[in-house]
């Protein structure tokens, strides 16, 4: 099930899963993907990290996972991040942010998982550049001293989706590596 960006605008590019996987080494991390979608990403990186957990809220992804994603070191949650209490998400290294990308939405994914994960060891943010609410919000807490870029990944001329219009070239960075100052 090797669907990326390509196949499908909702998920992310190969090249940014390599990343991580490159980045991440070959340490035993386990991971939590805050808006798993169809649960491509996870699927694509389980075997690299000792688990994931992925959260949605949409029973028709949940559905989809399930009977897709057939590998024993990952599960999604059914979990709704801006109302669910985050303290009974389980322990985690790593958190992939890749769910509500306004600016308030991804500012509360950031607030919530310092509050849940205050030793976290890395946050991973797709479409860092393409959404300007995900940039916004990540770039304040760089600016704030808060967050460390550890590295860019992914393509770095990606596109923009445009519901009506469909892909547009924008040449923006895919994703960020952050850890915490």
């Amino acid at each position: 099930m090797t669907i990326d960006i390509f196949d499908d605008v909702m998920t992310c590019s190969n090249k940014m899963r390599d990343d991580i996987i490159e980045f991440m080494g070959g340490n035993d991390y386990k991971m939590l993907e805050i808006g798993t979608s169809n649960g491509y990403t996870n699927f694509y990186l389980s075997g690299f990290f000792k688990y994931i957990y992925g959260t949605e809220i949409s029973d028709e992804a949940i559905n989809f996972f399930n009977k897709n994603n057939k590998v024993t070191n990952n599960e999604i949650i059914k979990f709704n991040v801006y109302n669910d209490d985050w303290s009974k998400l389980p322990d985690v290294d790593v958190v992939f942010i890749d769910c509500d990308h306004s600016y308030n939405g991804c500012k509360s994914d950031i607030q919530n998982t310092l509050t849940r994960y205050p030793n976290i060891k890395y946050i991973i943010f797709d479409d860092y550049e393409v959404w300007e609410g995900v940039n916004e919000a990540v770039s304040e807490y760089i600016t704030a001293g808060i967050f460390k870029v550890e590295k860019l990944i992914g393509l770095n001329n990606i596109v923009n989706y445009l519901p009506k219009k469909g892909m547009e070239n924008k040449g923006k960075q895919e994703g960020i590596i952050i850890s915490i100052i």
